[in-house]
């Protein structure tokens, strides 16, 4: 009798499929029959414990897998991990220091939006448009364009690991049309936010975006369906009809909880704004812990993310609340919550590329740590 090829597991196997993605998906046809596309209000006693206990305590988690892994890594990376920090902190007081300072003169501006009008773009700097809103709301439009490009790459790594995991195989071909279907979402929802300008507010900062033209959106929404297509005969049903079996839970419901996290228009904003966050973070977390489980025992593991979450709420949740209180913004007699908004983007854009070093698979110690060989 063969022995059975023996399938380490991310946590656990029984655990992984849903925390990989499954338990998203149930959560969403749970939610979206719950609200009925109403909006609806998310107690705050929940958005604290989602932020605080998951979405705040997974940015930790890489900064400790980044600076914990020695000084010839944080040396290699430098530039990432030292200058770029350094940039930001020094750019976030200079901003305050310019904060109502008029960003362009009135030739400057009319030069600026005829740029624009030339791109195609229907976005406009208003006139008298300070130095500080303007970057502020600069940088709520680069963080809300790239983080699907970041979402869209964590869940192609985790098909990856879970597929040798399962020793499912897949060819160059199949791993390339994975990460475009992927990608593809991600560009879809960009642009179909983007026909638009105004994007209400963050923070109390106006959000503005990029009044794309229409007929791109058209083509996307094209491209994008041949794609999904594609992925779906080419990798999942190619591959079924050659196995004779269905593709390993933990290897496809990531992928399919993607689209259900990132494609859906009408459901309340609740669902992207607070829970896609949190279920991104339980994604990421769970691989954070399998890389840890290789060095330290799960008490310790446990120590650790009560540590990461502390570290969180003290950096990015009170101490920006203590600068704004002390030392913020007052424009019209009205506190702006200036280092809030502007550590949420600086947080998630150097998160973004602090992952872009940390999770490859060419890292031997990374490599043996997830696939437990």
């Amino acid at each position: 009798m063969a022995t059975p090829v023996q399938k380490p597991p991310l946590l656990h196997s029984k655990v992984d499929p849903w925390v990989l993605g499954g338990a998203s998906i149930l959560f969403f046809f749970l939610f979206f029959t719950v609200t009925k596309s109403r909006a609806i209000v998310v107690p705050a006693m929940v958005v604290l414990a989602v932020q605080n206990c998951f979405v705040l305590p997974h940015f930790t988690a890489s900064y400790h897998l980044a600076y914990s892994r020695g000084r010839t890594f944080v040396k290699r990376h430098w530039f990432i991990l030292i200058a770029l920090p350094v940039f930001m902190i020094t750019s976030m007081f200079w901003i305050k220091s310019q904060f109502t300072q008029v960003f362009a003169r009135p030739d400057e501006l009319q030069w600026i939006n005829q740029g624009l009008s030339k791109m195609g773009l229907a976005l406009k700097i208003p006139p008298d448009e300070q130095v500080g809103p303007l970057l502020v709301s600069a940088g709520f439009l680069f963080m809300f364009c790239t983080v699907g490009w970041h979402y869209s790459k964590q869940v192609y790594g985790t098909v990856i690991i879970s597929s040798l995991h399962e020793k499912y195989n897949f060819s160059d071909r199949q791993r390339w049309l994975l990460k475009q279907s992927l990608l593809g979402a991600w560009w879809l929802a960009l642009v179909r936010v983007n026909t638009g300008v105004y994007g209400g507010e963050q923070m109390g900062f106006p959000v503005r975006y990029l009044g794309l033209p229409s007929f791109l959106l058209t083509i996307s929404y094209i491209v994008f369906g041949i794609i999904l297509a594609l992925t779906i005969w080419q990798v999942w049903i190619k591959n079924y009809l050659t196995t004779r079996s269905h593709a390993p839970w933990r290897v496809f419901l990531p992928w399919l909880a993607f689209f259900i996290w990132w494609l859906p228009e009408r459901i309340p904003e609740e669902w992207k704004i607070t829970f896609v966050p949190l279920f991104h973070a339980v994604q990421y977390l769970s691989f954070y812990g399998s890389f840890e489980l290789s060095k330290v025992s799960p008490s310790r593991l446990a120590l650790y993310f009560l540590g990461l979450a502390g570290v969180a709420y003290l950096l990015f949740d009170y101490s920006p609340n203590y600068f704004d209180q002390h030392f913020g913004v007052i424009v019209s007699g009205t506190t702006l919550l200036y280092f809030g908004a502007i550590s949420t983007v600086y947080l998630n854009t150097h998160h973004y590329l602090v992952d872009g070093i940390l999770w490859k698979l060419s890292d031997p110690e990374l490599r043996a740590a997830l696939l437990k060989r």
